[in-house]
């Protein structure tokens, strides 16, 4: 699934007159530019980001959820537990005190797999329409700020919660000079 999260550029570098004429007379090397710099804080982010493993405890009910998808003796220790660690690809799994676990090494802030810088623009520019929206926004201080869920479709489901969404993500960028700059990110997931 691929969606799109706007990262602000620090105030400075917004201000320095340098930097305005690199947008207008190669948009393409200024992008690069930031793509460089915004590397080492979105790598943060990356799903394939290994870490060092830890625990997740399941709750009882979370396990009886996954234990209604297929077919799997409930009796059998054993088959349950290798129910769960297949469920999200983990390491491992175990029984502690009562409670299911696995472990994992997955990167728990992960949110994609990989991105790319497509454009570049002012704030002022994109909040001249009322309606402008994306999945999250990305801080100068290496914040990523999103949406509780992927709005693929809006509807009668989910307008409430995109609406509040909307409105949060409108009063995020206002915090922000509108002279700053934002670079628009596609990411895969």
């Amino acid at each position: 699934m691929h969606y799109t999260i706007v990262a602000v550029i620090p105030f400075e570098f917004s201000l320095r007159e340098d930097v305005k004429n690199k947008i207008e007379n190669d948009k393409y090397n200024f992008m690069n530019y930031f793509t460089g710099k915004l590397f080492k804080p979105l790598n943060h982010y990356d799903i394939d980001k290994k870490v060092k493993p830890y625990k997740v405890y399941y709750a009882q009910d979370e396990v009886d959820r996954i234990l209604k998808n297929g077919s799997t003796d409930i009796n059998n220790k054993k088959s349950i537990l290798e129910k769960i660690k297949n469920w999200n690809c983990d390491l491992s799994s175990g029984i502690e005190n009562g409670r299911y676990y696995v472990m994992r090494d997955k990167n728990p802030h992960g949110m994609f797999d990989y991105w790319n810088v497509y454009d570049v623009c002012m704030i002022e520019d994109v909040l001249k329409n009322e309606e402008f929206v994306e999945h999250a926004i990305f801080t100068p201080d290496c914040k990523m700020i999103t949406s509780d869920q992927y709005f693929i479709r809006v509807g009668e489901s989910n307008e409430k919660e995109f609406e509040i969404w909307k409105k949060r993500f409108q009063k995020i960028l206002k915090s922000y000079p509108l002279d700053c700059f934002i670079l628009f990110i596609d990411c895969h997931t």
